[in-house]
């Protein structure tokens, strides 16, 4: 897709925050959540938002989605 790719081209000599988190208090409703930002800022501003993911980020490998 055309914006994935322009988006690709924007980031790459950027460096990239990103956030593993849930989105919903129940767990049998809440939903997986992936932000990634360019600013440390944006990404705390999220953590706000979303309740984080418990387990280490170094235990699940990050895969892009190629939607």
């Amino acid at each position: 897709m055309r914006c994935t790719g322009d988006m690709m081209t924007y980031v790459q000599d950027k460096e990239l925050y990103a956030l593993d988190a849930w989105g919903g208090a129940d767990p049998a409703y809440r939903l997986p959540v992936r932000v990634v930002t360019e600013f440390a800022w944006h990404n705390l501003f999220a953590r706000n938002m979303f309740i984080p993911e418990t387990d280490p980020p170094s235990a699940r490998p990050i895969v892009p989605s190629t939607r």
